[in-house]
């Protein structure tokens, strides 16, 4: 019986709308995913890597946990392997290896799944799309060499000298199923790699103010400058992954973090941004009007922010916005960020997290056990706080809070269609202000 071996990948890339898959049409006229026989002294990585080149001109990055394997025979007397990895597509520009490939397309995952001839090619596609679904996308950079912003020159003004050649790179996430590109670029000049991103006064005002206390759990703020009309800021660049599929090794920094900026500012007597939020939170308490239970226990959360003590809060505390570098937890966005009742951040941070593959909304992986250990581990590092019975049930109101906000709008146009990211966030809703009320 003679072995043979081939290795390939199921190929996506995210676009505004949706995911699209890559299938490919054989000449021989069936439709597959992209694979090949390994050559000699190739790594199946190696092998999938030039496979994809040779067949269609992509260049890729693997997602990491990701290897399925089927076996068949193409023939009498013949066995083989084939290995698929999953790879995101860095564009989405292809060319047909002529010899082998009559054509490529990208189609929505239920269009790919039909078009594959082979019951195990869907069997892959399936499962790769499974992986996604439970363990999220994430952020990634894309090349951004057609850019019209003036990096170089933003770059020098900012830092006061010509920095020299720079290249850049745009920040990506498909992490909602959907692309965002988003006005923040990695610059690299020298042996230094910045983060330059389309800002606002109040972000630098809060960088001036606030952020460039030394020992902050944030990147190093090197100023600002303006082009097109826009305000952009110019950071640290940090290497390291996010806090979407969260670890217990993360818990305690993450609590570092979050303390230290919570003690370093308690108490502090600006207002301005807390009106701001004072008025957008009661403005969301009219989409509970026809939610007597909500709408008590929402009234519970209104009346105790007055009094709530404030500090410093980032305002979009999320675990896409904290990075894990070095054993710290770095506190990357700031552009909501102004002092506010306190429970704000840690509310944010843990309340939309669930187990991988259950959390329609966002693919934010945090436990039960990590979210109470984060709680605790803040609390107890916090040297100004309330009691702890206090402590927790501000933290539960703030949470409540999160959940209204994301079933504000469908609550205000009942008219809408209401999809399971609307029936996770209400159930958690309904169930939180029970227990507040009780």
């Amino acid at each position: 019986m003679r072995q043979e071996k081939s290795c390939g990948a199921a190929i996506y890339i995210a676009r505004e709308r949706e995911t699209l898959w890559l299938v490919e049409r054989m000449r021989q006229g069936h439709t597959s995913l992209c694979k090949g026989h390994v050559e000699a002294g190739e790594t199946e990585h190696d092998t999938a890597v030039r496979e994809i080149r040779e067949e269609t001109a992509l260049a890729v990055e693997f997602q990491d946990g990701f290897r399925e394997r089927i076996e068949y025979s193409p023939g009498p007397g013949v066995t083989k392997e084939v290995i698929f990895f999953l790879a995101r597509a860095r564009g989405a520009d292809t060319s047909a290896q002529p010899e082998e490939v009559s054509s490529i397309e990208w189609l929505p995952f239920d269009d790919a799944l039909a078009a594959l001839t082979y019951p195990d090619d869907k069997r892959i596609l399936t499962a790769a799309r499974a992986f996604l679904d439970s363990r999220g996308l994430g952020r990634y950079l894309e090349p951004a060499a057609g850019s019209p912003i003036p990096f170089r020159t933003l770059l020098s003004g900012i830092l006061g000298r010509d920095p020299g050649p720079v290249s850049a790179e745009q920040f990506c996430d498909d992490g909602e199923g959907v692309l965002n590109r988003y006005n923040v670029y990695r610059l690299a000049a020298g042996d230094r790699a910045y983060v330059l991103k389309a800002s606002d006064n109040e972000e630098v005002r809060l960088y001036a103010r606030y952020l460039s206390n030394p020992g902050l759990p944030v990147p190093r703020c090197y100023g600002s400058g303006t082009w097109d009309g826009r305000v952009w800021l110019l950071l640290d660049h940090i290497d390291g992954p996010d806090l979407r599929s969260f670890s217990d090794e993360m818990t305690g920094p993450c609590a570092d973090a979050l303390a230290s900026v919570m003690d370093r500012f308690w108490g502090a007597p600006e207002t301005e941004r807390f009106d701001r939020y004072m008025e957008r939170v009661r403005r969301r308490a009219e989409c509970l009007a026809d939610e007597p239970v909500l709408a008590a226990a929402y009234a519970l959360f209104l009346d105790r922010q007055r009094a709530c003590p404030r500090t410093l809060c980032s305002g979009d505390m999320l675990p896409c916005n904290c990075l894990f570098s070095q054993g710290r937890v770095i506190l990357t966005d700031w552009a909501f960020g102004g002092v506010m009742p306190y429970a704000l951040d840690i509310a944010r941070l843990i309340a939309h997290g669930g187990v991988p593959g259950s959390h329609p909304p966002f693919p934010f992986s945090m436990t039960e056990a990590q979210k109470r250990a984060i709680v605790e581990q803040v609390y107890i590092k916090l040297s100004q706080k309330p009691a702890w019975e206090r402590y927790l049930l501000d933290i539960r109101l703030a949470a409540l809070n999160e959940y209204v906000e994301f079933i504000e709008y469908a609550l205000l146009h009942p008219d809408q269609p209401r999809d399971r990211v609307f029936d996770w966030y209400y159930g958690r809703a309904a169930a939180l202000a029970v227990a507040l009320l009780s």
